[in-house]
């Protein structure tokens, strides 16, 4: 069970060097918290050996006490003194050992979260495109979560019971060994009781995990869709599919607690019955005047301290069982290698200048479905690109290789010259800004959305990109002006005033290369007629490669290109694609209409309506 903790240890080893003088200082304290717990039960003795049978102290022992054991009722209240005072000190320094195991084990959780986030983080597009992002969430919550009971009091139960079980074998083995073969007989019992129930236990909490997680990734996806949920009249629908989940989740938590109920009890009877082992023997011995009665009740009081870690293992069995699964959560998604490989040599990119070509670039998102097959382009730096076709043609794929969000499997992407690939990923996208057709904001104020693009920037940059995405006079209408705090993903704006938030952060950005896909879907046309002047400031002086239906778009252009399945099948300006391109055309047509333009279907072939849409979407075509 304790192997995944291992490698996640081994994993987080810098983390846990970081933490080397917090461990220590642990250690110290829960050795001083040992060496109390070892001491309590010997003044004990000394009352009933020395002060009730009048037993003669042992010359070391009457030396260190000296005048305190004069007579014996002047012992008597020394050793009440020193049981108290043993107690005082195990108390504070178990305070101690809690207080810095609680700010290790937090600082040791922190860490882990935030390597697991960021790595997260740097997955590629086609990773996030492909995981559910409740699952993700749950990964980097719940799981984290579940190791910081152990980091918290799971090392400090270990810890210290491994080190109190080692120093009372080796007192009681130099009091009587026979006691201690006693104490030890019911070991194999409760070694064979850990091994059947252990595995049993993993494998429940491994499930129940597994639902939650399910369970979580479900109403994350819900909860997002409201809109749709709500406009469908889909409450009811949603509120069973999350009573089934959770009702799996539940079974698989009770078949877990179930299988935790009869190891506790099954451990607690083989701890009474060594126990009686022990009390016999030893009251034997005790009668047989082989051992005192002091010397007895220091092995009982041991032995009871020392079944008390195993009662504390059997107890914790779900923890444990816990903190193993979210290892295995944990280790599978940092040993997930789907970042967009970087080279090790790969320099930083200079000024872009923005001249973009693709050199037979072919792309699949899985083996046998090609997104992307043999596209090349080359536009000059300030050129406007406008690429269209049909849904799944490839046009969101296309612009994404820019960015490096994905690598093509074949073929070159190049600005400026320069092969992508051997340029860092950080100085590449720091020169491209993208407007999505999706505004997403985040739960900032506006300032801060805008600033998004360049932490740092001032008030006058801030203030000047707003005004030039024609946002600043929405902005100062809202009640905090831009200290407004935006609603989760924007809900207190318009779909306009989203769209021109995220112009300005393109603003800011000031980059040479824009990418647009479909900035102004679905946007009124007071809103669009805004968007659209901002936009064509933006552009100015850039090179821009703008996925787009709209005609005032598409007529703008300094070059169109038709892709369809993956291909270019035409190129050149919005007059010269009408006059000669029957599939341009068709497109153009569909456009006027204000319908959405069919897929391209191959010659001969025979398709239902909607099919080669279907097939796209399902290649993975965007």
């Amino acid at each position: 069970m304790h192997g995944d903790l291992v490698r996640l240890a081994r994993r987080f080893a810098p983390e846990l060097r970081a933490q080397r003088g917090g461990m220590l200082a642990a250690c110290a304290l829960l050795l001083g918290q040992v060496a109390t717990a070892l001491a309590a039960p010997w003044p004990l003795k000394v009352v009933v050996d020395s002060v009730i049978r009048r037993h003669p102290l042992a010359p070391a022992a009457a030396a260190l006490l000296g005048r305190f054991a004069a007579t014996p009722g002047r012992l008597l209240w020394s050793m009440v003194a020193a049981l108290v005072a043993i107690a005082a000190a195990n108390a504070a320094l178990e305070y101690r050992a809690q207080a810095a195991l609680v700010r290790l084990g937090q600082a040791l959780v922190a860490a882990v979260r935030q390597r697991v986030y960021g790595h997260v983080q740097g997955l590629s597009f086609a990773f996030h495109t492909h995981r559910a992002v409740g699952d993700l969430t749950a990964r980097v919550t719940t799981d984290v979560d579940a190791l910081q009971d152990l980091f918290t009091s799971g090392l400090r139960n270990l810890v210290s019971n491994a080190l109190l079980v080692g120093g009372m074998v080796v007192v009681m083995l130099s009091l009587d060994a026979r006691f201690t073969l006693a104490a030890a007989a019911v070991l194999p019992a409760l070694a064979w009781l850990v091994l059947r129930f252990k595995p049993r236990v993993k494998r429940a909490t491994r499930e129940a995990k597994q639902r939650e997680r399910a369970m979580a990734s479900l109403a994350q996806e819900s909860l997002v869709s409201f809109r749709v949920v709500q406009a469908f009249g889909a409450e009811e629908f949603e509120i069973r599919r999350f009573a089934a989940e959770g009702a799996s989740a539940t079974a698989a938590r009770v078949r877990a607690g179930l299988l935790q109920a009869r190891f506790a009890p099954s451990v607690e009877l083989s701890l009474a019955v060594g126990t009686a082992l022990v009390v016999g023997v030893g009251a034997h011995r005790a009668l047989e005047h082989e051992i005192s009665i002091g010397v007895l009740l220091v092995c009982l009081t041991y032995v009871k301290a020392m079944y008390a870690p195993v009662k504390q293992l059997a107890k914790a069995s779900g923890q444990l069982a816990a903190a193993a699964i979210a290892s295995e959560g944990l280790l599978e998604l940092l040993e997930t290698d789907a970042r967009v490989p970087e080279r090790p040599d790969a320099r930083p990119a200079p000024p872009f200048r923005g001249a973009i070509d693709l050199q037979g670039v072919s792309f699949a998102y899985a083996p046998g479905r090609p997104a992307l097959e043999g596209v090349s382009l080359s536009l000059r730096p300030g050129e406007r690109c406008v690429v269209v076709g049909s849904t799944g043609a490839g046009k969101s794929t296309l612009i994404s290789l820019l960015p490096r969000f994905v690598d093509p499997d074949r073929g070159a992407v190049r600005i400026d010259g320069m092969d992508l690939r051997e340029l860092s990923l950080r100085t590449v996208r720091a020169q491209i800004a993208i407007v999505l057709q999706d505004a997403l904001l985040f739960r900032m104020t506006v300032r801060e959305n805008i600033a998004y693009a360049m932490p740092g920037a001032t008030e006058a940059q801030i203030l000047a990109a707003s005004k030039a995405a024609n946002a600043h006079e929405f902005v100062v209408r809202l009640p905090q002006g831009y200290d407004t705090l935006v609603d989760e993903r924007g809900g207190n704006l318009s779909g306009g005033q989203r769209q021109r938030l995220t112009l300005a952060r393109a603003f800011l950005r000031d980059a040479p290369i824009l990418l647009l896909d479909e900035p102004t879907t679905g946007l009124d046309a007071p809103s669009e007629a805004l968007v659209l002047d901002a936009l064509e400031r933006l552009a100015r002086g850039r090179t821009t490669v703008t996925i787009a239906h709209r005609l005032s778009t598409i007529e703008r252009a300094d070059v169109v290109v038709v892709l369809e399945r993956g291909r270019i099948v035409a190129r050149g300006r919005h007059a010269e694609l009408v006059a000669r391109s029957a599939r341009y055309r068709q497109l153009y047509r569909a456009q006027l209409a204000g319908v959405q333009p069919a897929p391209a279907r191959p010659a001969g072939a025979a398709l239902a309506p909607g099919a080669a849409t279907n097939a796209d979407v399902s290649a993975g075509r965007r």
